[in-house]
């Protein structure tokens, strides 16, 4: 079993909207447990925006970072987190 660690969510942009904070602190194993610890304190407008229906995946054009390193939603979900880890989503921008 994995340890679970402390970590500091940061939601940018629309996610901000949504949820209705900037800063969350959670207590995770992984990315994928912070992304459903996210999903069940927001609900459905939080499901719609980050992942697909199609497939049930996290949206391809979101970026998740942990202490400021990206990493690859289709291999690093599962990576254990480190205490005091601080992960930042990025949804979109758009811009012209």
């Amino acid at each position: 079993m994995l340890a679970v660690a402390r970590a500091k969510v940061k939601l940018f942009t629309t996610l901000r909207e949504i949820t209705g904070t900037k800063e969350i602190d959670l207590a995770a194993e992984n990315i994928s447990e912070v992304l459903g610890q996210l999903t069940e304190r927001f609900g459905k407008k939080f499901v719609d925006a980050v992942y697909d229906p199609q497939t049930g995946e996290l949206r391809p054009y979101y970026r998740i970072l942990v202490n400021g390193r990206g990493l690859d939603p289709k291999t690093d979900l599962e990576k254990p987190l480190g205490e005091d880890d601080v992960i930042a989503i990025f949804p979109p921008v758009g811009g012209g």
